[in-house]
């Protein structure tokens, strides 16, 4: 855990904070209100004839509404109002789980983002010594449920539904030729010279669905575990190198317009790619690179540390010190200790002194580099660290 911030900077910048929060004060206050419901969906219409056109401008309205509460929450505990902090991030907790089932990726990757925010909050409130047992109790019952690689697997399957979806509606309404048109950059030169998509039959799109679908399910055998809350990288990547690099259709298109004599072998296999229905394919083999399912994975490593640090923390409320190793706060401070998403082994904790601690994932490197951070948060190099 880092040290404490500059407690005094954030006391004098309080009050101009919570003055120019005022204004958006009601709207929170009936988003509070609101809260009180079981549950909430946003009137998104599914069932658009172009699945590319769905539109979703609740996420910027509850991406704003977020911001707000996160920086109200910050100058309440600046101010030691750790009662009204902790109503701010109770309502962050109900406006993140609105769109937890929405079955579209992007509605994932914002939950993802507003864990950040709410972690942002958390921490601020333990490195301050603001909240109190009751309080962090509360949000270890929010923390310790929270299934980010069940969610991504949801959102993997929405998005292979969506791009078969895409596909029917190209099959049906554009054709092939406006598939490309759809998908190429407007200043490419090959704009400006037709593809023979007359050529293509209905049967291309529904074969290339399939092997869609197949691409997908090689990548990600055996790589997701929801009810262990395991994500297993070492499987992904084993399935990444097995599964064939594609060229994408800029390349076969080039290779379409070859003049020069006839086309060697490396022409015939970017033409044997669109003959073999993988084109679509291809280009969603981009979307499975791994970068999602990292940022997700970090998601549940914050989840994770969140909640054993509010075990630390209540510790340290109860006996003064923080404790040698995890295993003693189980059962009076944490209920069980959940584990690395990416190894399964408990997370890496060491007690630096009476009032510091380290807490971290040996991240996506697989590699323990003692608790030093990457140059990234939830990067791809160094650990990741609370």
């Amino acid at each position: 855990m880092a040290d404490n911030p500059d407690l005094t900077s954030r006391v004098a910048a309080a009050p101009g904070v919570l003055r120019g929060l005022e204004d958006c004060a009601p709207i929170l206050e009936e988003l509070r209100a609101a809260s009180s419901r079981q549950a909430a969906r946003f009137p998104v219409e599914y069932d658009a004839e172009d699945p590319a056109m769905i539109e979703l401008p609740h996420l910027s309205v509850l991406q704003q509404a977020f911001q707000r509460l996160r920086l109200r929450a910050a100058a309440e505990l600046a101010f030691g109002r750790n009662i009204d902090a902790m109503k701010d991030l109770n309502l962050m907790f109900y406006l993140s789980d609105t769109i937890k089932d929405e079955p579209m990726l992007i509605s994932g990757l914002v939950r993802v983002g507003f864990q950040r925010l709410e972690n942002a909050v958390l921490m601020e409130g333990l490195a301050g010594h603001n909240w109190s047992d009751g309080q962090l109790e509360e949000i270890q019952r929010h923390l310790l449920p929270c299934n980010y690689v069940a969610d991504f697997r949801r959102a993997l399957f929405s998005q292979r539904a969506y791009s078969v979806a895409v596909a029917d509606y190209y099959r049906t309404t554009k054709g092939f030729n406006g598939m490309f048109d759809d998908s190429r950059d407007s200043s490419d030169p090959l704009m400006e010279e037709p593809f023979p998509g007359w050529l293509i039959p209905r049967r291309w799109f529904h074969l290339e669905k399939i092997n869609l679908i197949r691409t997908l399910d090689t990548c990600f055998q055996s790589v997701l575990d929801p009810d262990a809350k395991r994500i297993f990288l070492l499987r992904l990547k084993a399935n990444m190198d097995a599964e064939a690099p594609m060229p994408g259709a800029d390349t076969i298109l080039h290779t379409m317009e070859t003049e020069n004599g006839p086309p060697n072998a490396d022409v015939l296999s970017d033409i044997e790619v669109l003959l073999q229905h993988r084109l679509m394919a291809r280009e969603f083999y981009n979307w499975t690179d791994g970068s999602f399912l990292r940022r997700f994975a970090g998601a549940q490593c914050m989840a994770d540390e969140g909640a054993i640090a509010c075990g630390l923390e209540r510790y340290l409320l109860a006996k003064g010190d923080y404790p040698a190793n995890l295993d003693a706060l189980v059962p009076d401070f944490v209920p069980a200790l959940p584990h690395d998403v990416l190894t399964g082994e408990p997370y890496r904790y060491r007690r630096e002194s009476a009032q510091k601690f380290t807490l971290y994932s040996v991240g996506w490197n697989l590699k323990d580099d003692g608790g030093k951070a990457g140059a990234k948060a939830f990067g791809e190099d160094g650990d990741w660290v609370w």
